[in-house]
C-alpha cells in the first residue's frame, strides 16, 4: 500500500496540498477492498513518516 501510493502518477497535481494524505486515502481503498478493516488507521498514521510523495514525471 505504501508502495502503491508512492508509485502513483501525479502529473498535473504538483501543487497538491498535504500530499501525505494520499497514503491515508489509498489505505481507505485497501480497507474497503480487504473488507477486514486492514490496514488499520493507526498503522497508516505510523507510516506517514515513511511516505515520500511521487515526483512529477
Amino acid at each position: 500500500m505504501l508502495r502503491a501510493a508512492q508509485e502513483m502518477d501525479l502529473d498535473g497535481f504538483t501543487d497538491l496540498a498535504d500530499p501525505e494524505r494520499l497514503l491515508l486515502n489509498v489505505g481507505a481503498v485497501y480497507r474497503e477492498l480487504n473488507g477486514d478493516g486492514t490496514p488499520d488507521e493507526l498503522e497508516l498514521l505510523g507510516r506517514l513518516g515513511q511516505y515520500t510523495h511521487p515526483s512529477p514525471h
